[in-house]
């Protein structure tokens, strides 16, 4: 449990932020700092604050924890088709327990182009990143949720039905994360995705009449015993 206060961590930067953190990263907490002498700092800046002052406290592991979470050609394959539609793709994935996470291409500028960068969904942690290998590489900084090594596997193995069970649990869509329709079409209900978001990312889109049959099943009510 983190007990280290905003200015604790704030006073841990100012003095050993630049002997202790690496240059990008004693850069960073500099920035921080005048910022804090000069106005204030935001939410996503305090947690920048505090996971620097772990950093230079603790120092960074030398090997980060990995995960196998498998083949993940499929995955990859999703984010190929969508950037021909889609400037910039992102997908938002449950792992079941109600814990949701936003998965995104590293680009070009990144430390490691082409991986899976797995963060909360506005951004503002980084649990680690995917690699091309099939290895889901943890941040030093923050603790790996239990249950996403396993949430990424079952993603990587079939990606349209994990669409579907987000859907259902959560109520939106993975892929633009909006809420599912619950009007004439039943094919968006069934499968956990609209027709915009089949076409863009390249996922099975149900004909009306298997959509109600999937619904049927799906979302049936126990009969009550005579």
């Amino acid at each position: 449990m983190n007990t280290t206060t905003d200015n604790q961590a704030l006073d841990v930067l100012r003095r050993d932020g630049d002997a202790k953190l690496a240059p990008f990263d004693a850069q960073r907490a500099r920035s921080l700092v005048s910022q804090f002498d000069r106005y204030a700092l935001s939410t996503k800046q305090w947690a920048l604050v505090h996971a620097l002052a772990r950093l230079a406290t603790h120092g960074a592991s030398s090997a980060r924890a990995t995960h196998d979470v498998g083949d993940l050609s499929n995955v990859l394959a999703l984010f190929v088709r969508a950037g021909a539609n889609l400037k910039s793709p992102t997908i938002v994935m449950s792992d079941g327990t109600g814990a949701e996470y936003r998965l995104k291409v590293a680009r070009g500028r990144a430390r490691h182009p082409g991986t899976l960068d797995v963060t909360t969904p506005d951004g503002a942690t980084w649990f680690g990143r995917v690699l091309l290998s099939g290895l889901f590489e943890a941040s030093p900084r923050v603790d790996t949720p239990s249950a996403l090594p396993s949430a990424l596997r079952a993603f990587a193995v079939e990606p349209a039905k994990f669409a579907g069970a987000h859907a259902r649990a959560t109520g939106r869509c993975m892929f633009c994360n909006l809420r599912i329709g619950e009007g004439d079409d039943p094919r968006a209900r069934a499968v956990g995705y609209g027709e915009v978001c089949a076409r863009n990312w390249g996922q099975p889109f149900p004909s009306k009449s298997d959509a109600r049959a999937l619904n049927a099943a799906l979302f049936a009510t126990p009969s009550s015993a005579p």
